[in-house]
């Protein structure tokens, strides 16, 4: 008895249950969330580095143009064109699935605000003083491995450690 009526429930629900939800909530993986998470990611971080490349810029028309400034304006270039084009990937995959035209938005809404908002505070994190002082002390930062032998010295933020997910290579294409 218990069993027909937890089954009437079951039925009564999925009847209840807008058919266009049940079929795009179940369509929905991991691997598209992750990249709708990381789109937000790439996107505040492109708008982070803009503004401080735009701050570097101002600095420089007052600096001779072999500073220190010039070399940051340089790295905050080459960063923004990895990070463009790592968001160009994560748009067109999204894209491809179908989340970036026909499928609605509103399902990868949320990730992508995570990851925008995520991106925004692992920049606030990163300027801590005694952050910035221990990764000075970690030497030169060429590569992805450079990196997370310096954020095992000198920790991560929860915050940062997730968005750091983000540089794996993790889409099929």
């Amino acid at each position: 008895m218990f069993q027909l009526l937890c089954g009437i429930v079951l039925i009564a629900a999925l009847i209840i249950t807008p058919t266009a939800v049940r079929a795009e909530t179940a369509q929905i993986t991991d691997t598209e969330l992750r990249a709708a998470y990381c789109l937000g990611v790439s996107t505040g971080q492109i708008e982070i580095v803009s503004i401080e490349l735009k701050k570097a810029q101002a600095v420089l028309k007052a600096e001779a143009p072999n500073s220190k400034t010039a070399l940051t304006i340089w790295a905050d270039k080459e960063g923004l064109k990895i990070l463009v084009d790592r968001q160009d990937r994560l748009r067109d995959y999204l894209k491809v699935k179908g989340f970036m035209g026909d499928r609605n938005v509103k399902i990868i809404e949320v990730s992508l605000l995570r990851g925008d908002k995520d991106a925004k505070q692992c920049s606030v994190d990163s300027n801590d003083p005694v952050d910035k002082q221990c990764r000075r002390q970690c030497g030169p930062m060429n590569n992805v491995d450079d990196y997370k032998r310096c954020d095992k010295r000198c920790g991560d933020s929860d915050v940062c450690i997730r968005l750091k997910s983000c540089l794996d290579n993790f889409l099929p294409f």
